[in-house]
Formats: structure tokens, sequence, C-alpha cells
């Protein structure tokens, strides 16, 4: 009972469409909730009826053997098939959806092999399959030509490229265009709307991948619509560190993208919310003597469940740092040539006082640090003596489990020591399961890639991995690779979801892919090449092209050869001064061309290439 395979409902739609349908585990389609018409408060087309092969007697759709799986791997066409051994008879369904209203096709094809097609709405059966072929191949033609103009990867395993793939494409088609949406049903909700974390971790991963147009729509229609002339968002409970994470993500966009044009003509907003982390943070010092546990820091929510309990969180703290640094750095660059020597001027001062913060920070965590517990503890609120004895005891452990430990670590400015005794302690006091995240008696991963961003960061890959094939395996359903914000950890012939689907989990297995294949700490010089690629894909080689960085895109592909293996990576952008690190495995002998310098560390299984040329070839034998 523990930890069998997860079974719930996924849905149809496109990305204008503002309806989503839902699909329910036994295939029937609807909008909305209820227990009335299988689980739905409108029922859209029921396959049991309409099959008509069991008659009128339909039996438990959970008892039957069964398929569930999308068309094509990863498109938004469900699969679905139930089928009844005794009676020997069942039914196949595939359905997808097109347009606006939107208009759904279904394709119900009988044990018999008798097949019917339907447009929904509709009274009754089509008179024949062409509208089902044409828009089904429409739809295959669409996002074939999506992928195409991004990030292209061959990996040896079919149902991580699927899940990745999936998870995007279910992302877009959760919004409607440029408007955001958390998630489904309870999370469809308009108060959902303009919660940061889907803008902010949704565009992470579609930058990553190289889909800018789709980045830069969506970030500007954020900051267009939900930033507030004050500074703060407009959403019921937002956390201090979503502030930092949009200033932060604004900037990586326009290094990535290579469009300053677009961070220019959205300064504004942007600049209303730094101010207002510097206002928050002047009142800070003012009010507070230099001995004072939360000296200099800024004050606010941590979690929209959790706004009402504000505090002086190290995860706002350490997120308004990083997201002041990110966007100080490219006004105080970009000044002089586009904005004049004012916008220099407050780039300057924003690193200035993003500076004196990070003193602040540092002395309030020197404090807070109890080094006499074993692993050390770093609570996640300065001034408080909490302890955890176990992550999932109550309410502010989970939470703090769950995210405020996990944005801390993400922000990349605590120092490595306490990095790791966050890590470990989370760790030997039940705060994950096979490296996914606990909170409480569930699995709750939507905050994950913050975590997993930080095993990296470590050099804990191991542990990376088995997060990421963890939450692959637990927290996605394995046939339509749906994932939900909570999933229950027990459950009989299988578990479904204690929170509905939402697009940060959603792509979380996207964006970890992204870093197993190339991954950009925030500060430094260092681009890392496969940091966490399984050992066995060496075997069978894999390849990454057209993969955007700040330094430009990078392309790699490793392949087998005779007792080694080649490796090739190609970068026309690639600055003189900037280190390459591709992990490779245990090998006797390396050869490198095309770069200035290279080390090889067969301990830590690193290669370090500087002085890199656009094209650098490496065979290991």
């Amino acid at each position: 009972d523990l930890l069998p395979p997860l079974d719930s409902y996924t849905f149809l739609g496109t990305v204008t469409s503002r309806q989503k349908v839902i699909v329910q585990p036994d295939g029937r389609l609807g909008f909305g909730r209820s227990k009335q018409h299988g689980g739905l408060e409108q029922l859209l087309f029921d396959p049991w009826r309409e099959s008509a092969v069991f008659g009128a007697a339909v039996p438990d759709a959970s008892k039957l053997p069964n398929k569930k799986g999308l068309v094509g791997g990863y498109l938004p066409v469900i699969d679905y098939a139930f089928y009844d051994v005794s009676r020997r008879t069942g039914f196949e369904e595939i359905a997808f959806a097109t347009g606006d209203d939107p208009k759904v096709h279904v394709r119900m094809r009988a044990s018999d092999g008798k097949r019917t097609y339907w447009t929904l709405p509709g009274a009754g059966p089509a008179a024949d399959g062409a509208a089902f072929y044409r828009d089904l191949l429409g739809v295959h033609t669409a996002w074939k030509k999506f992928f195409n103009r991004a990030m292209k990867f061959q990996v040896p395993e079919v149902r991580v490229s699927d899940a990745s793939k999936a998870g995007i494409v279910r992302g877009l088609i959760t919004y409607v265009g440029p408007y955001p949406k958390y998630g489904m049903l309870t999370y469809a909700e308009e108060r959902c709307d303009s919660f940061p974390p889907t803008t902010i971790l949704f565009n992470s991963v579609l930058m990553d991948w190289g889909f800018h147009a789709e980045a830069r729509e969506r970030l500007g229609f954020y900051l267009d619509k939900f930033v507030r002339p004050d500074g703060t968002f407009d959403y019921y409970g937002p956390a201090v560190s979503e502030y930092g994470q949009v200033l932060a993500f604004a900037a990586r966009y326009a290094r990535v993208a290579r469009d300053p044009e677009w961070l220019v003509a959205h300064l504004a907003p942007l600049e209303r919310i730094g101010e207002r982390l510097l206002k928050e943070r002047a009142s800070s010092r003012q009010l507070q003597t230099p001995d004072s546990p939360t000296y200099g820091l800024i004050y606010g929510a941590a979690e929209a469940d959790t706004h009402k309990e504000q505090a002086f969180y190290f995860s706002g703290n350490v997120w308004a740092w990083r997201g002041l640094v990110e966007l100080g750095q490219w006004m105080s660059e970009q000044g002089g040539a586009r904005g004049g020597p004012a916008l220099a001027g407050r780039g300057r001062e924003w690193l200035a006082q993003a500076d004196i913060l990070r003193e602040d920070i540092l002395t309030a965590l020197k404090r807070a640090r109890r080094a006499d517990m074993s692993p050390p503890y770093v609570p996640p609120i300065a001034g408080t003596t909490r302890v955890f004895n176990r992550m999932t005891e109550d309410e502010v452990s989970s939470y703090t489990n769950y995210r405020y430990w996990l944005e801390m670590l993400s922000a990349e400015m605590l120092p490595a020591q306490m990095r790791d005794e966050i890590i470990a302690y989370r760790a030997v006091r039940g705060g994950d399961l096979l490296r996914t995240t606990r909170f409480r008696d569930g699995m709750d991963d939507w905050p994950y890639a913050n975590y997993a961003r930080s095993l990296l960061d470590s050099g804990q890959v191991k542990d990376y991995l088995l997060g990421f094939y963890g939450h692959l395996a637990h927290h996605t359903a394995p046939g339509t690779l749906t994932s939900y914000e909570m999933v229950a950890i027990r459950g009989g012939a299988t578990r479904t979801h204690r929170s509905d689907y939402c697009v940060p989990v959603q792509v979380v297995t996207a964006q970890l892919l992204r870093w197993m294949l190339v991954w950009e700490p925030w500060s430094g010089d260092t681009l890392y090449l496969a940091p966490a690629a399984p050992q066995r894909w060496y075997r069978q080689g894999f390849a990454a092209s057209e993969v955007p960085t700040r330094w430009g895109s990078v392309s790699l592909t490793v392949k087998p050869s005779g007792r080694g293996l080649s490796a090739l990576i190609e970068m026309p952008g690639a600055p003189a001064g900037m280190k390459l690190n591709l992990r490779l495995p245990p090998a006797t002998q390396v050869r490198v061309t095309g770069a200035r310098e290279w080390k090889w560390d067969a301990g830590r299984r690193s290669l370090i290439v500087s002085g890199v040329s656009k094209r650098v070839s490496v065979i290991a034998r």
C-alpha cells in the first residue's frame, strides 16, 4: 500500500481555450467537480454509455485492466482503454481539444473493431472520421513545429523525454494565451491566477528551453497586469521571496534571450518592486538596533497559505538580495547605452544596498544557527528559538520543509556549510521520501526545483537523480504524465491526488532535465555540461543542442567510442575566460582539443576546460 501507481484526473484544452475539459480516470469527459455524473459537475461525454459494449451492466472501471496514455507520448491527446476479461469485451477512447471554445474530438473503438467518431458538443456520432483525423494531424504538426524551434535533446529514455515535453505542453494549455492559470478545478479559480510562482517557475522552464517568445509574452503580461503602483502584487498572499524572484528572472530573461528592449519597456513595474524592497529594508534598520537578531531584515509573508503569519523569513530576504543583485547588475551594465547615467546610477545603488543586506542576512544566520545540534540546525526565521524534531510534525515544520528552506537554498547566497547543513537536517529528520518533498503525510513537489538546484550546487548528483526519478515515478501519473500539487503516499491498488493539478509541479521534470544536461549557477563564470547525466547514458550516448545560456547557446554531443567515449562541445559565442565543467565517467586517458587549458579530475569525474574556442573536442579512454 506504499506508493502504488498514481491515478487521477487529467484535462484537455488548447493554448487559447478559456474552458478546459476534465478527463476522469474512467474516461468520462466534462466540466467542474461534483459527486454526480461520475464526479463531474457537467457531463460532456460518457464513453461507457456511448460504447454500448457492456450493455446495461456497466462494470467498475477501477477494477478492469486498462491503459491510460497520451498519443505520441506527450501530445494533449488522451488514449484510454478498458477491457473486461470475463466478457472479452471493452473499448478504446481517444480524445483531444481544438479551438478557443473548445471543440472536442472523440474516437471510440470497440473490441469488435467498430469505430465511431464524435465532435462535442454535438447531438450524436459524426458520419465519418475525416474531421477527427484532420484535426489530430493538425495537433501533432503544431506541437512538433513548436518543439523544433527550441532546445533539442536526445536521451536514451523515452519516458524522460515524453514527460518533459508533456509538462511544457500541459503548462501552456493551462494558461489562456498569456493569462496565467495556476491549475485545474480549485486552482482554476480567479483568486489563484496571479499566484507569482506560476509565472516564475513556468517561465523559468520556457526560457531555459529556448521558448523566448512565450516567456517574453507571459512575463510581460504579468508585470503589466499584476504589479500595483506601490510595487506589490495583486494577489491575496504574496511572499517576500516572490518579489526578488520576479526581479531576478526578468533580468535573466533579458540576458538569455538577448532582449534588452523588453526589459527597458518593463522597467517601471520592476523598479517599483525593487524600491519597495529597499524601503522595507530601510525601515527595518531604522526601527531596530544592530544587536537585534532581525536587524536589517525584511518583514513579511513566506507563503500564500500562511500569509497572515508574517515574520523575518530568511527565504524572503535571500531572494530580495538575489533580485536586487541580478537586476541591479543589468541596470548598471546597460545604463550607459540604454537608460543614461540615471539608470546606471540606480543599478549601482541597488548593488550597494544588496551588499549591505547580504551582510545583515549573514549576521542574522550566524546568530540563529544551532551548532550544538547534529546536524547543525539553521532555522527558517530570524529571531526564533523553535527547533523541529521532525520535518512533518506540524504545519510550521511542513511549510519549512516543503518551501521555506528550499527557497533559502535556491537563491545561492548561503555559505556552503549552511547549505549542506539544511540539506542534511531535512534528510535525517524525515523531510523527504526518495528525495522528493514531504508535507505532513503527503508528497508536495511544486517548489521542488528550488531544492534540486541546491543539490547540484552542493555536488550531490546521486541525490539529485534520486529526486528526479522519485518525482517522475511517484508524483506523476504514469499514463497521462499529469502531476498534482500534493499526492497521497499511501493507497490501495492506486493512489490519488491530495491537492489539484498545478502548473509549477507539472514542469519539474522538464526543468530538472535541462539542468541535468546544462546548468548555470546564478553567479560565477562556470557553465556545467552534463552535471547530472546518469552514468548509463554515457554507454548509449546523449545530446543537447541550441541550449540557451547567458553566454549564448551551447550544444553537447556524447557518444560511446571504442573502449571510451567522445564528446563535442559547440558554443559560437563562448567567452575565452569561461570554464566548462563536463562530468565524465572514470577514464584512464583524456585528450582535449580546442581549449587553451584543461584539467581532468578523475576523483570527481570532472573535466574543467577554460579558454575555449567555438568547438571543443574530448576523447576519453
